[in-house]
């Protein structure tokens, strides 16, 4: 935290835990960050504070768990997260 408060900029991190939900009403996989004190997941189209690489790719991440084949073995809506761990 405390490079973003000295200014560093956007896109420095590297690491994030995305949460992935199935929301029917979206017809979509999302994958994000969840709101405060909630289980919802904030749409986002991308995230400027990770690092370009994954930051820009949110939604083509929600596209590829969406194809998975996993999704056949669980419940779409209980999907936990997504894990990015650094380079």
């Amino acid at each position: 935290m405390a490079g973003a408060a000295a200014g560093t900029g956007l896109g420095y991190r590297h690491k994030a835990r995305l949460g992935v939900k199935h929301v029917p009403k979206k017809g979509k996989i999302l994958v994000g960050f969840r709101e405060r004190s909630s289980s919802l997941l904030a749409d986002l189209q991308r995230c400027e504070v990770l690092h370009p690489r994954i930051g820009g790719l949110l939604q083509q991440l929600g596209a590829l768990v969406d194809r998975l084949s996993l999704r056949t073995g669980c419940r779409r809506s209980r999907w936990p997260s997504v894990t990015i761990p650094p380079p």
